[in-house]
């Protein structure tokens, strides 16, 4: 039995055609947009682990004799690391601001 001729609506209903990739400015705002919310993210931690340090530092727990000592001075690195992560995020925002300007 021969198949039947599809006109080309049906074929197009039946098999759509692909999107078109995305320009450069829709790539581009797409990353900025991430790097956005990684950047709300970073400095969200950070905040957190600078809030959890000093309320431990109120607690007495810098006294060299505290059980606790050692997690207050392991903290500190913690703080730096998210502190340079947060850096690097804002880095990542504003050079990805400067490309979508450039992109005509």
């Amino acid at each position: 039995m021969p198949r039947a001729k599809l006109s080309d609506e049906e074929l197009q209903r039946l098999y759509p055609k692909a999107p078109p990739p995305p320009t450069e400015r829709e790539r581009v705002t797409a990353a900025l947009e991430n790097a956005r919310l990684g950047l709300v993210e970073a400095k969200r931690k950070l905040a957190d682990a600078e809030r959890e340090h000093r309320f431990h530092l109120m607690q007495g727990v810098d006294d060299m004799t505290k059980k606790h000592n050692g997690w207050v001075a392991g903290n500190r690195p913690v703080i730096d690391r998210l502190t340079w992560e947060s850096r690097e995020a804002e880095w990542l925002v504003t050079d990805l601001q400067e490309r979508l300007k450039a992109i005509p």
